[in-house]
């Protein structure tokens, strides 16, 4: 399955300006695929993957001077959202097998979390002690290894 949407997600202030809101990332991507095979009269093995990609989030710069000048930290209102962090890539990719029974169902899969290990901007953070900003990512890369009974 393809799914993608191109969009602008804008707002009005009060101040009668047009800024883009949190969500305005531009475009969203997702493919999906999967593929299930019998193993004997009970069993199913299945493979599936999910690629995401959109544009980078939207996000209010820090006023770093008036911030250390506070000691917390301020943002340039009038700069609202005028930023964005780098496009968000992640690539999701599933083993599993599952047992059909007379009373249950039993799943075991593996679940491979962003198997690139990009490193994407969950986000920005700024001491305003030090006017230092770092970054703080998404997970990486997260080998899941699930259980499930189904009665």
């Amino acid at each position: 399955m393809f799914t993608s949407s191109v969009f602008e997600s804008n707002y009005k202030g009060s101040d009668d300006v047009w800024r883009n809101t949190a969500f305005n990332t531009g475009f969203v991507t997702n493919i999906l695929g999967g593929k299930e095979f019998k193993m004997g009269k009970k069993g199913l093995m299945g493979i599936d993957t999910k690629i995401a990609y959109a544009g980078g989030q939207p996000f209010t710069p820090f006023n770093i001077q008036a911030s250390e000048a506070a000691g917390y930290v301020v943002f340039k209102e009038n700069e609202a959202y005028s930023e964005t962090n780098d496009a968000y890539l992640r690539w999701d990719f599933k083993f599993s097998y599952t047992r059909n029974g007379k009373k249950a169902t039993q799943k075991w899969y593996i679940d491979f979390q962003n198997v690139t290990n990009r490193k994407n901007i969950y986000i920005k953070t700024l001491n305003p002690k030090t006017g230092t900003t770092d970054v703080i990512n998404q997970i990486g890369f997260f080998p899941n290894v699930n259980y499930q009974v189904t009665f």
